[in-house]
């Protein structure tokens, strides 16, 4: 059986005041249950006392997410129960989802699959598992092989996240684990709008999360992803429009493709990606592309109107697709108009 415990992570004691709530719901909705929060701390100490052979590896790790990945493998590995995301937020009880079964894995939105070149891509925000399942152990033998070399985006997903549970699943098979829809966590996609309704509040909201789990929801990913524009430290972004051989498209991404992370300083950044003839455009978050998606299928990033967003190389990339992503410019958040 699976124990009735929910495993969440944060690199200190202090759950953000964003996400609070969010880990709140977990413990609203299971009362009966245990709760725990792993700080890095925690994470590092379980690895030494269990999982000694895996020490070196997690101290040479260059990003805090890959840390957090590897705790909760670990976490899973040794003790068992549910591992949520702190921007994961819940809905009603798990009870259904893992009584009877002894893992539970989900999938990530078609969307986002799709955007690594798969029509489906497993995920780990959100994971369920008796302790010692043999394929636990197999992801944190995988991460041994490479993650400490990471250097972008995909690198990270490859190494330690969701593009390395899915090519371990795929290589070794699933085992009894019971793989789960999208719609039960990941209904919502980044950037959607119906995302956008329930940070927002109010009437509509609950109108969203009432539909949500009428069709199977038992939680909302509210995609975060805090740990990408951390990579590379502070964005230093003087003239977002005024970046020479690039036209900045605000509140926009083009999702992997990625080569380098040259940093958040842009100047910097776009004198190395003109020095590189394979870059087509490079993000505020720091990752240079070699290639870019169908301005349909770009994705959020940052508010529009403020210096997040992509720079398109104006020697690489023609004017009718310039003209096709700056016709996707995302409307302002409602939340962020709240």
């Amino acid at each position: 059986m699976i124990p009735r415990v929910v495993h969440q992570t944060w690199r200190d004691d202090a759950v953000p005041a964003r996400w609070s709530g969010f880990a709140e719901s977990w413990r609203r909705h299971h009362p009966g249950w245990a709760y725990r929060l792993w700080s890095d701390a925690d994470g590092r100490a379980l690895i030494a006392r269990r999982l000694p052979e895996l020490v070196d590896l997690f101290d040479a790790l260059p990003y805090g997410i890959q840390r957090a990945d590897v705790i909760r493998y670990a976490v899973l590995w040794c003790h068992g129960g549910v591992y949520a995301d702190l921007d994961l937020e819940c809905l009603r009880p798990v009870d259904a989802l893992v009584t009877g079964r002894r893992l539970v894995l989900t999938v990530e939105p078609p969307e986002q699959a799709r955007a690594h070149g798969r029509e489906h891509l497993l995920s780990n925000a959100w994971m369920a598992s008796v302790a010692g399942h043999p394929l636990l152990r197999a992801l944190l033998d995988e991460v041994r092989a490479g993650a400490a070399s990471a250097v972008t985006h995909v690198d990270v997903l490859e190494t330690t996240g969701p593009r390395m549970v899915q090519r371990v699943c795929d290589r070794r098979g699933l085992d009894d684990a019971v793989v789960v829809g999208a719609e039960a966590f990941h209904h919502l996609p980044a950037g959607s709008r119906g995302l956008a309704l329930v940070a927002a509040g109010g009437p509509s909201a609950e109108k969203i999360r009432a539909r949500l789990v009428a069709r199977g929801a038992y939680g909302i990913h509210h995609w975060s992803n805090s740990w990408v524009g951390t990579l590379a430290g502070v964005l230093h972004s003087p003239e977002p429009d005024g970046v020479a051989g690039f036209e900045f498209v605000p509140g926009i991404d083009s999702p992997g493709g990625d080569v380098a992370n040259g940093g958040r300083d842009v100047p910097r950044l776009a004198a190395a990606a003109r020095a590189r003839d394979d870059v087509v455009a490079f993000n505020t978050d720091g990752f240079m592309k070699t290639t870019l998606l169908p301005p349909e299928d770009c994705a959020r990033l940052g508010r529009p109107g403020s210096a997040e967003g992509l720079y398109l190389r104006l020697d690489r990339v023609p004017e009718a697709m310039r003209a096709a992503y700056r016709a996707r410019i995302p409307p302002p958040d409602p939340a962020e108009e709240m």
